[in-house]
C-alpha cells in the first residue's frame, strides 16, 4: 500500500521554521544572508483529482489553472461514490488501484480546493503518473477523502450511494481526456450505475402567481435588490424572484447572497455547474431553453432548501 500522511485543511506543507531554498530567494543586506519566504502562489504541490476535478472544464471554473496535468495511478485506494448525490471520494483499499487525473497547482489553488471539499480532509500519497504506456516518476500528492471524524460522526451521511448522471458525463469527459486506462475507466466509470437525469416533465420551477407580472430591465431589477440586505433579487430566464431573508434567516443563504442581483441561471451554467449535453455558454443568450429548465431544476433541489424555500415570490417578467 502507497505511504499515506493524512493531511488536515489548511495544514502548512512544510515544517515550522524550516527554510527552502528557491530560485531567486537569497538576498543580501547588513553582511547577513536573509531567505525570501516563497509566497502561497509560487509553491506548487500536486492534487490528484478522482471526481469533477478531473474535467478541465470544472476546474478551470473553480478559477485553478494547473501548470500541468496527466494521468496517474494510486496503489492501495479505490473510487467510492458516497453521500446522498453519490460524490466520488478515494478510499484505502488493500490491493485496489485508482486512476485519476494529477495536477500541478499552486498552494493558493490547493486553499480553493479545501474550501469546495468541506466533507473531505487530504491524504498524502505516491502516486505514478503516466502518459499511455509511458510511466514517469513517482511523486507525492494530495488525495481527498471522505473526514473520518465526520464519518465517525454520521455514518449514513457518508454511506454509499450512485452518482448522478450529469456527475458521471463530466468524470468521463475529463477521464478520457486526459487519457486515463481504458480498463478503469471501463470498469469504474462507465459500468457505473447512475441517477439518469430527470425527464423535461419532471423538472422543478419557480411558480409564478396568477395574473400580468410588471416588466424590469436586468439594471431595474439590480436597483430593487440594492435598496435591502435582507430582501434579495435575482433572474432565472425571464422570472424575477424576490427572497425575503427579514427575520433573521441565515441557513443556506451564502450562495443566494453572493450571487444577488445577476442573471442568476446564466451565471451558475457558466461559472459553477458544468453540464457536458449544454457545455458553457458564454452569454445569456447562449442558453437553451432546456439549459434553463434544468438550472432551476438544480437550484429548488440544491440551493433552495430549508426556510429560505418558503421565502420567495416571482415579482416580475425580465426583459431580455
Amino acid at each position: 500500500m502507497s505511504e499515506v500522511k493524512r493531511v488536515q485543511h489548511k495544514t502548512s506543507l512544510s515544517a515550522p521554521g524550516k527554510l527552502t531554498l528557491h530560485r531567486h530567494s537569497v538576498l543580501i543586506a547588513n553582511k547577513d544572508i536573509k531567505i525570501k519566504q516563497p509566497t502561497m502562489e509560487e509553491e506548487s504541490v500536486e492534487y490528484l483529482a478522482i471526481g469533477s476535478m478531473m474535467n478541465k472544464t470544472s476546474i478551470n471554473m473553480r478559477e485553478i489553472f494547473p501548470q500541468e496535468s496527466r494521468a496517474a495511478c494510486l496503489k492501495g485506494y479505490e473510487l467510492f461514490f458516497g453521500m446522498a448525490n453519490g460524490f466520488a471520494a478515494a478510499r484505502q483499499a488493500q490491493g485496489g488501484e485508482l486512476h485519476g487525473v494529477v495536477h500541478r497547482i499552486s498552494k493558493k489553488e490547493l486553499a480553493i480546493l479545501d474550501m469546495i471539499e468541506v466533507w473531505y480532509i487530504r491524504d498524502l500519497v505516491e502516486v505514478v503518473p503516466y502518459y499511455g504506456e509511458n510511466k514517469q516518476p513517482a511523486v507525492k500528492a494530495f488525495v481527498y477523502v471522505f473526514d473520518p471524524a465526520k464519518v465517525e460522526e454520521n455514518p449514513s451521511q457518508f454511506a454509499a450511494n450512485p452518482p448522478r448522471e450529469r456527475y458521471m458525463d463530466i468524470l468521463l469527459e475529463g477521464a478520457k481526456y486526459f487519457g486515463l486506462e481504458n480498463t478503469f475507466i471501463e470498469n469504474n466509470l462507465s459500468s457505473v450505475e447512475f441517477v439518469a437525469r430527470k425527464e423535461l416533465k419532471d423538472l422543478r420551477v419557480f411558480d409564478p402567481p396568477e395574473g400580468a407580472l410588471p416588466e424590469w430591465t436586468v439594471g431595474e431589477m439590480r436597483e430593487k435588490d440594492n435598496e435591502n440586505d435582507d430582501i434579495v433579487f435575482v433572474a432565472l430566464k425571464t422570472k424575477v424572484i424576490r427572497f425575503d431573508l427579514t427575520g433573521g434567516v441565515t441557513q443556506h443563504t451564502h450562495i443566494l447572497k453572493r450571487d444577488r442581483g445577476t442573471q442568476w441561471a446564466h451565471l451558475i451554467a457558466s461559472k459553477y455547474m458544468y453540464d457536458p449535453k449544454f457545455g458553457v455558454p458564454a452569454k445569456v443568450e447562449d442558453m437553451t431553453d432546456n439549459h434553463h429548465r434544468y438550472v432551476e431544476d438544480m437550484v429548488l433541489d440544491s440551493l433552495i432548501i430549508g426556510e429560505v424555500n418558503n421565502r420567495w415570490t416571482v415579482v416580475a417578467s425580465l426583459k431580455i
